[in-house]
């Protein structure tokens, strides 16, 4: 990819924007979202290649995690794991 494009890309949106994504995330992934909001990501991670990566990487991760043999999470795990999440990615 060009340089010229690149910048393109990553000067169409904000850290606000490279957040909001973040905080939804999860929900995203997990096909939680309405279609709207999923479409609304998707074009965001179409522009942001650090997004893109990111979220490329947490599947990728996911994954991983799945084929693990590990204990499972409870709910209220999964409940407060989202939430330390949350917390610092608001500190990035």
């Amino acid at each position: 990819m060009s340089t010229r494009r690149r910048t393109t890309r990553t000067a169409r949106h904000s850290k606000a924007q490279c957040r909001k994504i973040l905080r939804t995330l999860s929900e995203y992934l997990d096909n939680d979202l309405p279609k709207s909001v999923c479409r609304e990501i998707r074009k965001h991670l179409g522009l942001c290649p650090k997004c893109e990566v990111f979220v490329h990487t947490l599947k990728r991760t996911i994954n991983l995690c799945k084929k693990a043999d590990v204990a499972r999470l409870t709910a209220s795990d999964k409940t407060k794991l989202r939430k330390e999440i949350l917390s610092a990615t608001s500190r990035v």
